[in-house]
């Protein structure tokens, strides 16, 4: 995994943690389910898609609003990977 994704994963991991901790929930591994867990709900995951434009720079669009985007921490950083991938893409063939 390249610097950027271990450092997309930490950010991603640090927000689920802070809701997590919100909630009273302990511990989450990255492979867990957020939503049977109890971290996220609605309100949660509305926070999660802006903390996601805000910091990495990505649109989310409606249509990519599915449970196997957002359903653990792994999914998540999957998700922002392929959203980044034509940006990293781009960059390298005007370099």
């Amino acid at each position: 995994m390249s610097e950027q994704m271990d450092s997309v994963r930490q950010s991603i991991r640090d927000f689920v943690m802070e809701a997590a901790q919100n909630k009273k929930v302990l511990s989450v591994t990255d492979e867990e389910s957020l939503v049977a867990n109890g971290v996220m709900d609605s309100l949660e995951f509305f926070r999660l898609v802006g903390f996601l434009e805000d910091n990495l720079s990505i649109i989310v669009e409606d249509r990519e609003v599915k449970v196997e985007n957002f359903q653990s921490i792994d999914a998540i950083v999957s998700y922002v990977a392929r959203k980044l991938a034509p940006v990293a893409e781009m960059e390298q063939q005007l370099a």
